[in-house]
């Protein structure tokens, strides 16, 4: 019962009058939240040590619906009144529950990839218990567990305060002259994977079966493998096989004749930056069909309009709200901006059957399709109107078993998020990895794929850092492999136009508790190594630096 009541709080959107949109709402409305459920936990919760946040849940977090399409005031699923006879209490104690912003019932684990008897891989988020907060969830397993359920593996929703920014396109409504929010209306209520934001894979059905049920690639015959999984006020990072959800059948011995060898998702979402990384590893079987390669194709929908610009980088915006999202990888990707209310689906896979949605599809592919196998990366974030962009780049390890992502903020703030890209549903995890990285200022590194548990040591030299896994290691990476810290390069104050031989000072600010590490090319530190300035020679040659980093103890 506590495990329900958590996923309840937990599953309703910052508005908190809608929740989790989780499986099938075909009807006039959408997941407007029903009060049975709290109602009932309110009650049979009384006089234990959850009963109070149970009875502040029912009546005072949760919240009648805000939305002009509906057609009386209040809740739109009510208590009846035997319901208020034999559950409800006004008397009882009440106190907000305090809940961390994340949730799932799977566990902090590195299962690779072995369920043991583990919780649905179902993962939330969210940035504040603020209704304006940004809410997401993520779908990462591959398993169906009843009839209702859609073929969502992989998916990924995002929504702030009532505006759903990335939305899987079938279950939003649409009701034409009036802003409903997608809450209100007709639905396309389709049941395939075409729809989500997930991988869509189509082999001209060679294996998979044809048929609606069957758009998008995925079927009803997969299974939960995730690799590893946690979740904690600094990240949250899952990596999930889901391969699986591409079979047709639960016989082994169909497996090898499936034309999309894998599909691994791993996202990771930062609080500190209110910012969701996801990389995607996919491989294809060479096609031999006179209509060309498979094809697979990253698809996000959006209700919102969405522009795109410097090739990479979408920008939608939808009611109060805005969604900055940039392709790093595949690098040139062809993005197509779709609008599905005219979905081009129709006549491509539905042979002429209307599957409109009053949605847009962000559609990403390789710009050869002749490449069977690479990665996608992608980078989101999402806020109010005033949102501004990011700048996002890609970076890798010197070696190539690392790729990931340089983030930089509006507000200067800097964050790096690397992936283990070595092959194989479980990578070998990475001991020691080289990225060049030269960004002055602080710098939060979370590097996933790591070796569980284990301690690290973590130069930087000012161009570039090295993690070693060493017993004699500052930094701790976690159950998961997730390995998280954070550079700091001070800004150095002191002339940039010298004489030879002459003898200058530099200096960063002077922090409490700090060492200063000073490199030098094209010149000599004569005194000051290890504090916040020192005093420089320049040597003859025509270009010189120096890096400092900061080091606290």
């Amino acid at each position: 019962m506590v495990a329900l009541l958590k996923a309840q709080k937990h599953s309703l959107h910052p508005n908190r009058s809608e929740i989790d949109f989780f499986s099938d709402y075909g009807g006039s409305y959408g997941a407007f939240a029903p009060l049975y459920l709290t109602t009932r936990l309110a009650s049979i919760l009384s006089n234990t040590p959850e009963g109070a946040g149970a009875q502040h849940l029912r009546y005072n977090f949760v919240q009648p619906p805000d939305n002009e399409c509906l057609f009386s005031s209040g809740f739109v699923f009510p208590d009846e009144a035997w319901e208020r006879f034999y559950f409800e209490d006004l008397s009882r104690p009440s106190i907000p529950m305090d809940e961390p912003l994340y949730y799932s019932g799977f566990p902090d684990s590195y299962p690779q990839a072995q369920h043991n008897n583990l919780s649905l891989p179902y993962f939330m988020v969210r940035s504040s218990w603020d209704t304006a907060a940004t809410w997401a969830s993520a779908k990462m397993g591959a398993a169906m567990y009843e009839g209702h359920e859609h073929r969502q593996a992989g998916h990924i929703a995002l929504k702030r305060n009532s505006d759903f920014l990335l939305i899987e396109a079938s279950i939003f409504k649409d009701s034409p002259g009036e802003d409903c929010g997608g809450l209100v209306g007709n639905n396309v209520y389709a049941s395939n994977s075409a729809f989500c934001n997930t991988l869509f894979f189509h082999d001209y059905n060679e294996y998979m079966y044809s048929g609606d049920y069957y758009i998008g690639g995925q079927s009803s015959w997969g299974q939960d493998q995730v690799v590893a999984a946690e979740q904690n006020d600094l990240f949250s990072y899952i990596r999930s096989d889901l391969s699986s959800a591409y079979y047709r059948s639960y016989d082994t011995t169909q497996w090898d004749m499936r034309k999309l060898r894998y599909f691994y998702r791993s996202f990771v979402y930062l609080p500190a930056a209110n910012a969701f990384v996801v990389f995607d590893q996919v491989k294809a079987d060479n096609s031999t069909n006179p209509a060309g390669q498979y094809i697979k194709e990253l698809r996000w929908h959006t209700p919102a309009t969405p522009t795109l610009s410097n090739g990479n980088q979408v920008t939608a915006t939808y009611r109060q709200s805005k969604l900055n999202l940039h392709t790093l990888l595949p690098q040139n990707a062809n993005i197509a901006l779709i609008d599905e209310s005219n979905n081009p689906d129709n006549t491509t896979y539905y042979g002429g059957a209307n599957a409109d949605s009053p949605t847009w599809r962000i559609a990403v592919k390789h710009s050869d399709s002749n490449i069977l196998e690479h990665p996608f990366l992608t980078v989101f974030s999402a806020g109010n109107l005033e949102l501004p962009n990011m700048n996002t780049d890609n970076i890798a390890s010197n070696d190539n078993n690392m790729v990931g992502a340089a983030i930089t903020l509006a507000d200067s703030s800097r964050f790096v998020v690397l992936f283990n890209q070595q092959s194989g549903q479980t990578p070998p995890p990475i001991s020691t990895t080289t990225y060049n990285y030269a960004a002055s200022g602080q710098t939060i590194h979370t590097l996933c794929g790591m070796q569980p548990n284990t301690l690290y040591d973590v130069i930087d030299n000012g161009n570039s850092i090295t993690a070693n896994a060493t017993p004699t290691g500052s930094f701790l990476s976690s159950v998961s492999g997730v390995l998280r810290f954070c550079s700091i390069r001070p800004l150095i104050a002191g002339d940039a136009q010298v004489c030879t031989n002459e003898t200058y000072t530099y200096a960063v600010s002077n922090i409490a508790g700090s060492t200063y590490i000073w490199t030098i090319t094209g010149g000599t530190i004569l005194s000051g190594q290890g504090t916040h300035q020192v005093t420089v020679q320049w040597s003859n040659g025509t270009a010189g630096t120096l890096n400092v980093v900061q080091e606290i103890d």
